[in-house]
């Protein structure tokens, strides 16, 4: 009898423990977060010490950056980078130009634009005909509506060429071979023969 007390004794026992609610304990991480997108991100990502960011909100170039030394902040790469290709500079007076030609003869406008605004001698080569259109309004420098008419030039396959104070209208292939190309006016490159 007294083994059979034992025995449901510890069934009771055993019956009651089982009962009871046992605590499971969570694991201290979280195993994947939800990824942050550019439509989802509305508050400021969470940062860890060890990362780090390449161009932060805050830096101002040219500031003064609290604890990072003097030795570890260089001038080149604070100031802004400057243009590789830059806009000539122009002097004199800058002078009122209406153009509108449509399919007008190009010997008409090149002695309109050369022979009547700018009033310079200029040489038209034989070839040099056709038909074009220009459209422009505005202040320009002299030198730079030289440069304009060489630009609308080269898109007809011409150039314009300045020998002292000669200015030669030619077939753009030809003028390869020449050594004076008009770059912005008065201003001229020497182009020198590769031989």
């Amino acid at each position: 009898m007294n083994k059979c007390r034992f025995l449901a004794g510890v069934i009771i026992l055993l019956l009651s423990g089982g009962c009871k609610e046992t605590q499971i304990r969570q694991p201290d991480f979280t195993p994947f977060k939800a990824p942050v997108t550019l439509s989802t991100t509305t508050e400021e990502v969470e940062r860890r010490p060890w990362e780090f960011e390449i161009s932060p909100k805050e830096a101002v170039p040219g500031e003064k950056h609290e604890g990072i030394s003097d030795e570890f902040i260089y001038k080149h790469e604070t100031k802004k980078p400057e243009p590789s290709i830059r806009k000539p500079e122009y002097a004199g007076e800058k002078i009122d130009i209406t153009f509108n030609f449509d399919n007008a003869e190009l010997k008409d406008v090149l002695q309109i634009i050369l022979g009547e605004i700018l009033n310079v001698n200029y040489i038209l080569d034989k070839r040099v005909a056709g038909t074009i259109n220009l459209h422009a309004t505005g202040q320009v420098y002299r030198e730079e509506l030289i440069s304009m008419l060489n630009t609308l030039l080269y898109v007809y396959d011409f150039a314009i060429m300045k020998d002292s104070d000669l200015y030669r209208i030619l077939p753009k292939a030809e003028t390869r071979s020449e050594t004076n190309i008009v770059v912005y006016g008065d201003k001229i490159r020497r182009m020198i023969k590769a031989s």
